[in-house]
């Protein structure tokens, strides 16, 4: 839902908020791009920084993720920055939004989060956001080497009984081609 711009310039303070944020994450990836990572940014912050950088931009996203990192998701498994950065895209083009539901720190290079996920894929499924359960890990230079994230219980029965109900998405699809929801029984 996006605030309607009213003549007390409500949307506009909105998005100038927004737009700090986006400065201040470029930033912080123009850093990472530089050889000047925070070698002492916990895999928490990082991931924290990875999700505001998702919100300003691929490349923005990129600039928190290794070179040769493996993000193995609900919708599949991508390895290396080609296959990460055309994930990223596709949730751009889903106009994906990810918010921190919970975050805690296992060690300074693990940390394990409870996110919630908003996009355009769940709107035909009847469904207004999913939650994940998500796990991370940084190298030494903090950026993110692994990323697994997979669908609560609670989430994963939603999609089903969509599914069961006959509605699809490519997110849907997807994620049965991956293997994270079993494959629909016919008929």
């Amino acid at each position: 839902m996006r605030e309607k711009l009213t003549s007390t310039g409500k949307w506009w303070g909105i998005r100038t908020a927004r737009r700090t944020q986006v400065d201040d994450v470029r930033r912080w990836t123009s850093d990472v791009r530089h050889g000047e990572a925070e070698v002492g940014r916990s895999a928490a912050e990082t991931l924290r920084a990875y999700l505001s950088g998702q919100r300003a931009g691929v490349d923005d996203a990129l600039g928190f993720v290794a070179a040769d990192a493996v993000f193995d998701v609900g919708r599949g498994r991508y390895e290396g920055t080609p296959e990460i950065r055309a994930f990223v895209e596709r949730l751009l083009a889903v106009h994906s939004v990810t918010s921190v539901v919970e975050l805690r720190a296992v060690s300074d290079q693990e940390a394990v989060a409870l996110l919630e996920q908003r996009d355009d894929d769940l709107g035909p499924l009847g469904i207004d956001s999913i939650r994940l359960d998500v796990r991370v890990e940084t190298t030494d230079d903090g950026l993110i080497k692994t990323f697994t994230a997979r669908p609560t219980p609670e989430s994963m029965a939603a999609l089903s009984a969509a599914r069961n109900a006959g509605r699809s998405s490519e997110g849907l699809d997807l994620a049965e081609r991956a293997g994270t929801l079993p494959p629909h029984p016919p008929g």
